[in-house]
Order: C-alpha cells, then structure tokens, then sequence
C-alpha cells in the first residue's frame, strides 16, 4: 500500500466497514479542500 495515500485508503476502508457518515466526511472534506484550492487560485490569477 506503500505510495498509494492515505486519503483513498480511508475511502476503500469506510466502504468496507460501511462506515457511511466517515465516507460522507472524507467527501465533504475533499470537496472543500479542492473548492478553497481553485478559488484561491482564481482569486490569484485575478491580481
């Protein structure tokens, strides 16, 4: 598992324990994570 991340490892071991609100988490989070990342490269790019 070396090299893989540790963000798709919690994905694949919440899908196996049906662990719906931690998946749920780890969707919103990553959804966030990569929403601020682009405006802040869009605000970035603006000035």
């Amino acid at each position: 598992m070396a090299g893989i991340g540790i963000v798709p490892v919690a994905i694949v071991a919440a899908l196996f324990h049906a662990q719906w609100s931690v998946l749920e988490g780890i969707a919103i989070l990553l959804v966030a994570t990569f929403g601020i990342r682009g405006l802040a490269l869009w605000i970035g790019s603006r000035a």
